[in-house]
């Protein structure tokens, strides 16, 4: 795979409109690699190493299969690899998963601004839910120049933060090993939880991989978009997932583990993760308003701001619920939902390269 200067660039616009689909509030707060990996103890590191290689490996085969069969949405791709009747039952429970993550962007942003920077927990919602709004009414090209822009802010300062916490803790093995909380495990095998976990996010990614693969022709910048998103994925959830074991169980309760850590750092540190944890909420939120903003338009025949707008004003509602509720309720349900996407996807892959 030659990778030359325009491949480099093109490929590091889908790795981070991938990334951004996926680094949204649960995975850069800490709350998704607390629950689905660190709560299985020591064996959360092999269980990230694999959902990493899953990612890289399944996010290229939903950009291939984009490109090859010219698909213009998720929903194409769930009737292709799953057929009829599974993908119109992927189909139905995807526009209720795009539209809960939507809610729980919405609610971890309130939470966000109301616990951590002392503003109003509706103020956060309404600026979250404005700029979503703002950027989805450009399409693809708004979601990915937003991605591009937020993706390496979160990187650097989640770095910031992770560096701070091995200097303070002289990186030390021993304190690496943990035991299991099974109070806090989504299923009842790690294997498990991590197939979950990769699912519902590539259920996520699909409404935007899917006809981004479609509009890129170069072969290389799929692959190494795939790839280099992949890659960047599992080294920063096993960099979020040392630095949350070094500070367990002081965080366990915590519902932004990795705003907590920040705070007890330099207080530049800590307004730096805030705003840029905020950034991760709202790439996340833009993925699944436009998901399912374009089903609302293909069912219903509306123009696609008033999809925004009535999608937008039920999220709003619903985020008064709560983050870290948000996401132990709903995430496993929809992680194992879409368990037969992710077998399916991975099947149709290894049959195309043999």
């Amino acid at each position: 795979m030659p990778v030359n200067c325009r491949t480099a660039i093109n490929g590091a616009k889908i790795a981070a409109t991938y990334m951004g689909t996926v680094i949204g509030a649960g995975f850069a707060s800490g709350q998704e690699i607390m629950q689905f990996f660190v709560s299985y103890g020591s064996v959360c590191f092999v269980s990230l190493v694999l959902a990493g290689c899953l990612f890289g490996w399944l996010g290229g085969s939903m950009l291939e299969l984009g490109r090859q069969q010219q698909l213009k949405n998720y929903t194409q791709a769930f009737y292709y690899v799953c057929g009829p009747y599974i993908g119109r039952l992927l189909d139905i429970l995807t526009t209720l998963f795009l539209f809960s993550g939507l809610t729980i962007m919405l609610a971890g942003a309130g939470t966000v601004c109301r616990d951590y920077l002392g503003l109003p927990f509706n103020l956060g919602i309404g600026l979250m839910a404005a700029a979503t709004v703002l950027t989805v009414c450009f399409g693809l090209e708004g979601i990915a120049h937003g991605n591009f822009i937020a993706v390496p802010l979160l990187i650097g300062c989640t770095m910031l933060t992770g560096i701070n916490s091995l200097l303070y803790h002289n990186t030390n093995p021993i304190v690496l090993p943990l035991t299991a909380e099974p109070k806090l495990q989504p299923a009842p095998h790690w294997l498990l939880a991590c197939f979950q976990y990769v699912s519902y996010n590539l259920i996520l990614a699909a409404s935007v991989l899917v006809p981004l693969g479609a509009e890129i022709r170069n072969r290389n910048d799929r692959c190494w978009g795939s790839t280099l998103g992949g890659l960047f994925l599992t080294a920063l959830a096993l960099f979020i997932a040392c630095v949350i074991v070094l500070h367990l169980p002081d965080i366990a309760a915590d519902e932004v583990p990795m705003l907590h850590i920040s705070r007890t750092q330099h207080p530049l540190s800590y307004v730096a993760y805030g705003i840029t944890l905020i950034i991760a909420l709202y790439t996340t939120a833009i993925a699944s308003l436009y998901g399912s903003a374009a089903k609302l338009c293909a069912v219903l025949r509306v123009n696609r701001f008033a999809a925004l707008l009535v999608i937008t004003a039920a999220s709003i509602a619903l985020s008064q619920l709560g983050f870290s509720a948000l996401i132990g309720a709903l995430y496993p349900v929809f992680g194992y939902s879409a368990l037969w996407f992710s077998l399916k996807l991975l099947w149709h892959s290894i049959q195309r390269k043999g």
